[in-house]
């Protein structure tokens, strides 16, 4: 379209050639009268030469010679123009010359001119089909829902604009809030230093003698707690004088090895360990159980399964984390705690001991809770965690094998080997669980099989030191008596400090004839059982000494 002529310059080109066409048509109109006229003049003047000829003849008078030169200049001026004037077929040549250029010129500006027309007939059917649009575009436009829209934007800026207000009105509630909350906070860093010199445990006895009607302490751990006898007098001064006291133990885990599966002590197996009452987790419990007997409606003691940490005193105020904690040998012991009088806070702690929960799915807090319960004799309740765990994790091998303990306590023999065999299905390598099912298959008079659990329990864990004592014992029953010294003596060369290992061997040697050497067992048996505490089994070795010696 750039190389285009406009349309004006085209029509302006056209305008010329028709003017030229006119001047042609014009001129071939002006030259002919004239031609003419050249020749009716040249005869005149032959015929007025002629008649002057004649008349010089007859006339007296003759013509001026010049006038008739002027004449006959004239005719020739006038003959010379005429004759020098373009001829009509060169005129004629001209014009097709002229036709023939503009020709070839006007095919181009009309096949463009044709080009623009489509283009201009195109953009006039555009126009159109716009036009059309446009016609249509208040219908297509919902202007009232755009008013609509408008004036909800409008209303939501003047809300925006109140809840910003409101905002802010809240934010200075907040603001106040805080600085009456920030009264109600107390962060005790060094308890020891902030109460006046007094530790954990003076905070403890402080309360017990200001204490009026309720007082709640929970423990993550029973030995996180001194009690020594002068703290129970102290509860029981406290309860004498009708207060209400709840003691909760989060769990055993700080005090016992819970990530290890529990072993079966048989009873009708002689002489043992010491008696695990005589433990100070044992001396604890019996005296909280004798606390709970001389006051059932005033002394309450949980097991929450959890690793809560506080103190909460008449529902007035509450301390959390009050313990003293013993960073290492290089720091003295530090408190850090936390000192509330929030209602909020004080009533959430209140029912989280009346209302212990546990997550539905938490499987080690239900695990953790099920070995305090047993550690408190409290097997009905540990049964019941071991079966929740198992619930949750079907693979749980030492649920299984801890609850086998608890069903066996509890006289289920046959549940026992169930549970032990879904130990070791889903755990091949838990020798503990082969050796306690052995146990069970021993006393259920299956000797061989229980030998068997025994090796393979050895097979699985060659430091598995029950799997030797128990197939020694196993050994002994069946008359293998070389084979139950082998037994007895890995157990010594495993832990040199098991005085059963000493006595079961020292019996052993005497049934096969060897005096010397089971006399010199039995009096390290009664040593180390004397230096262990267990005067029972001690007065046994040195009765079954006295036996042998006045025997010979």
């Amino acid at each position: 379209m750039g190389d285009m002529v406009t349309r004006r310059e085209m029509q302006r080109m056209l305008e010329e050639v028709e003017q030229i066409r006119n001047q042609q048509h014009e001129l071939d109109a002006t030259v002919a009268p004239m031609r003419v006229t050249s020749r009716i003049l040249r005869r005149q003047v032959e015929a007025l030469l002629a008649v002057v000829r004649n008349n010089d003849q007859y006339s007296r008078t003759s013509v001026s010679p010049s006038i008739l030169q002027e004449i006959r200049q004239a005719v020739t001026s006038l003959e010379s123009r005429i004759n020098n004037s373009p001829s009509e077929a060169d005129l004629v040549k001209l014009q097709g010359d002229l036709h023939s250029m503009l020709g070839s010129q006007i095919d181009g500006f009309k096949e463009q001119i044709d080009e623009m027309n489509r283009a201009n007939q195109m953009l006039g059917q555009q126009q159109t089909l716009l036009q059309g649009w446009m016609n249509r575009l208040p219908e297509m436009l919902d202007f009232s829902g755009l008013r609509n829209q408008m004036k909800y934007l409008d209303d939501r800026i003047d809300r925006s604009e109140a809840n910003v207000h409101q905002l802010a009105e809240q934010v200075d509630g907040l603001s106040d809030r805080a600085s009456r909350e920030a009264q109600e906070f107390e962060m005790l860093f060094d308890l020891q230093h902030a109460l006046g010199g007094h530790s954990g445990r003076h905070l403890l006895e402080e309360v017990l003698a200001t204490a009026q009607d309720r007082l709640v302490v929970v423990f993550p751990q029973p030995d996180c707690a001194p009690f020594d006898p002068a703290l129970i007098q102290q509860f029981r001064g406290f309860l004498d004088r009708g207060g209400h006291l709840d003691i909760g133990w989060g769990n055993l885990k700080a005090s016992s090895n819970s990530d290890q599966p529990r072993y079966i002590q048989p009873k009708s197996q002689g002489p043992g360990q010491p008696d695990p009452r005589h433990s100070l987790l044992k001396k604890l419990l019996l005296q909280l159980n004798q606390l709970r007997q001389e006051y059932p409606d005033r002394f309450r003691f949980k097991v929450l399964g959890t690793d809560d940490n506080f103190l909460l005193c008449d529902r007035t105020f509450a301390v959390l984390g009050f313990q003293s904690l013993n960073l290492s040998s290089s720091y003295p012991r530090v408190a850090v705690g936390l000192r509330t009088t929030n209602d909020d806070v004080i009533n959430q702690l209140s029912d989280r001991f009346d209302s212990p929960q546990i997550a539905d799915q938490d499987a080690e807090a239900y695990f953790t809770r099920a070995i305090t319960r047993y550690a408190l004799e409290e097997k009905d309740g540990a049964l019941a965690d071991y079966s929740q765990v198992v619930e949750i994790n079907p693979q749980h091998d030492l649920a299984y094998n801890n609850r086998a303990l608890v069903r066996y306590e509890l006289g289920n023999r046959e549940g026992a080997i169930a549970d032990l065999n879904r130990a070791i299905q889903a755990n091949p390598s838990n020798a503990i669980a082969y050796c306690n099912r052995g146990v069970i298959r021993s006393e259920l008079g299956n000797a061989m099989g229980a030998v068997e659990d025994f090796s393979y329990a050895i097979h699985v864990d060659a430091a598995c030191i029950p799997a030797y004592f128990q197939r020694g014992l196993a050994r002994t029953q069946m008359g293998n008596k070389m084979g139950a010294v082998e037994d007895f003596s890995d157990v010594i060369r495993l832990n040199d400090q098991e005085a059963r290992a000493y006595y079961y061997r020292g019996m052993a040697r005497t049934k096969l004839g060897d005096r010397i050497t089971a006399i010199r067992d039995l009096k390290e048996s009664a040593r180390l059982f004397a230096i262990q505490g267990n005067q029972a089994s001690h007065q046994q070795s040195i009765s079954l000494i006295n036996q042998l010696q006045n025997s010979w």
